[in-house]
């Protein structure tokens, strides 16, 4: 082997190996779950409890259980489960089952949720799918959002604090019903349900 080659594969062997050192440091498993702090990794899974600070996650988060995230910076993500999110951006598509607390959260990529969801000042740059009764968007932005059938025919979306929908809103029920109210405004049509203004 060439001295160049060996260079090459010594050169990726370390970083190989300093990555790994760096990743192992970001995140602490213990029993029942992980927490990761500033730093970044390639997956966060498992299940229990998670906690994300100041994390970066390239590739995915997939995790059954609990998880808190601020300041967080996500691709992907795949839970089962209830999750807070605060500061945080997922660049790629999410998909939530359970329930779901978003504070000062951007959602670049597509989004997908079944169970509660309460928004506060976050933005969602994609249509949202939700299979939930109750949906609250406060100080929110999002385009299109569809509302797929639930357990509780009478899906309600609230829209609180100027928050803005720039697009549809599709209840697949025909018995939505959105309350608009402190100069909240959607840019489309409520296809399968009413408007009430508060």
């Amino acid at each position: 082997m060439s001295q160049k080659k060996l260079l090459s594969v010594f050169v990726l062997f370390f970083v190989f190996i300093v990555s790994n050192v760096f990743a192992a440091d970001v995140c602490t498993h213990w029993e029942g779950g992980i927490s990761c702090e500033k730093g970044a990794v390639d997956n966060v899974s498992g299940v229990g409890l998670a906690s994300l600070n100041g994390t970066t996650v390239t590739n995915a988060v997939s995790f059954t259980g609990n998880i808190n995230a601020v300041n967080a910076d996500i691709n992907k993500l795949n839970i089962i489960g209830n999750l807070l999110f605060t500061n945080t951006t997922l660049r790629g598509f999410a998909q939530i089952i359970g329930n779901a607390a978003l504070i000062d959260t951007k959602f670049l990529g597509g989004f997908q949720i079944t169970g509660f969801m309460l928004v506060t000042n976050s933005s969602f740059e994609t249509p949202i799918e939700i299979t939930s009764p109750l949906i609250t968007l406060k100080s929110s932005t999002t385009k299109n959002i569809v509302v797929h059938k639930s357990n509780n025919p009478n899906e309600q979306l609230y829209l609180q604090e100027h928050s803005i929908v720039n697009g549809d809103i599709v209840f697949e029920s025909n018995t939505g019903t959105v309350f608009e109210s402190d100069g909240s405004l959607v840019n489309g049509n409520v296809i399968g349900g009413t408007i009430v203004k508060k």
